[in-house]
């Protein structure tokens, strides 16, 4: 015959380690819900930060644009109209 106080004993550790189970098993899907949330929040920065690049570029693109002007208007020989025999 089996002692029941080994049973009672070991039935006590199947509750605490079913409990233990429980436990792990919503810890577990709230990380994973925050991973899910945390890719969520990642791809929208990414979409931003795409975003700001491309911007980023037409400001350069401008900036360049504007210096090669200028560049081009300090190298270039000056003309000078005439108007009513004035320089």
């Amino acid at each position: 015959m089996v002692d029941t106080k080994i049973l009672d004993t070991l039935s006590l550790k199947i509750e605490e380690l079913l409990s233990v189970i429980r436990t792990l098993k919503s810890e577990n899907a709230l990380m994973a819900k925050h991973v899910q949330d945390m890719k969520v929040a990642l791809a929208s920065q990414v979409l931003e930060t795409g975003r700001w690049r491309d911007e980023r570029q037409i400001v350069r693109d401008r900036v360049e644009s504007a210096l090669d002007e200028l560049d081009y208007f300090s190298t270039a020989p000056s003309i000078v109209a005439e108007v009513n025999g004035e320089e």
